[in-house]
């Protein structure tokens, strides 16, 4: 049912199916990070740890590093992890994008970041400050919030937070 709907929509609408289909790249792309059943920037508000991917330590870092390792440094079976990148990502940005599905694409983005982090390194030790402002720009680029996902103030996530205390007969405040 579905697939036949998905296929009209792309026959019917092919500019909004296309420009649909680049916002899914943007999302997969981007440093904000999309609950698939809730708002995980709510948590940022009572766990330190959360707080970390509310300033971008997560995939918003590790995608300028790893585009530094991919395009400037010599990766032994650099095809092979780049084609299995790109394949799990399509797969993703093809069907439904969240940060449950981005999670097993780090493990890659972290191989590519580690070669970029020693790219980085050369580049300051050789005084080469273009590529570096490229990084920097990459890196923000990747962590601006296009679509508004950092929302803490999320009225779903009160909601449901104050049932879970209901259920346990503790009082919200």
């Amino acid at each position: 049912f579905y697939w036949r709907r998905g296929l009209l929509f792309w026959k019917n609408s092919p500019a909004k199916a296309f420009l649909l289909l680049l916002k899914k790249i943007a999302l997969f792309f981007n440093g904000a990070e999309i609950g698939n059943n809730g708002n995980i920037y709510f948590l940022t508000r009572r766990t330190p740890l959360f707080a970390l991917i509310y300033i971008g330590l997560g995939w918003g870092l590790l995608l300028p590093f790893a585009l530094a390792g991919v395009f400037c440094r010599k990766i032994e079976n650099k095809a092979l992890l780049s084609a299995s990148f790109l394949a799990y990502s399509g797969v993703v940005v093809l069907f439904f994008v969240c940060s449950r599905f981005k999670l097993p694409a780090i493990p890659l983005l972290a191989i590519f970041s580690a070669a970029g982090v020693g790219t980085l390194m050369d580049w300051i030790r050789r005084r080469k400050f273009l590529p570096l402002l490229g990084i920097f720009l990459a890196g923000v680029a990747a962590n601006i919030d296009y679509f508004h996902w950092r929302r803490t103030d999320d009225p779903l996530s009160h909601f449901a937070l104050g049932n879970i205390y209901l259920r346990r007969g503790e009082d919200f405040l």
